[in-house]
């Protein structure tokens, strides 16, 4: 699978998913940085890639705008190490790849992890 790991996420994210076999680049390496959220998002879809964030205003995006793609990951947890964010990655993928190509949104908490499938209705 292809990411695009948000600013406010650790360059280690990327290197992580990197490291699993997948394509993930942050935004600070393909010159996204403090970009607005629209553009981040655009440039997602046109590259086949998942938003990995903990920002919310991806999926508000993507809700308004009544989008298939691009499919996004939101991490809402009190801490995320990279240690923690791999064990995540690699316990969890798996399952969601099949939703995250179609497009959905993925939600996931200290608790659980939810799937919208979108376009969300």
């Amino acid at each position: 699978m292809k990411f695009l790991v948000d600013e406010n996420m650790p360059l280690s994210f990327a290197e992580n998913l990197n490291e699993l076999g997948h394509d993930a680049v942050h935004e600070i390496d393909v010159g996204l940085y403090e970009n607005d959220d629209a553009i981040i998002l655009e440039y997602a879809r046109n590259n086949g890639q998942i938003i990995i964030t903990f920002d919310l205003d991806f999926s508000r995006l993507i809700a308004v705008g009544n989008l298939q793609l691009p499919s996004v990951i939101t991490f809402r947890t009190d801490t995320m190490t990279p240690v923690l964010f791999q064990q995540i990655m690699v316990g969890h993928l798996p399952a969601l790849q099949e939703a995250l190509t179609v497009g959905a949104m993925v939600t996931i908490t200290g608790r659980n992890i939810r799937v919208k499938k979108l376009p969300v209705r």
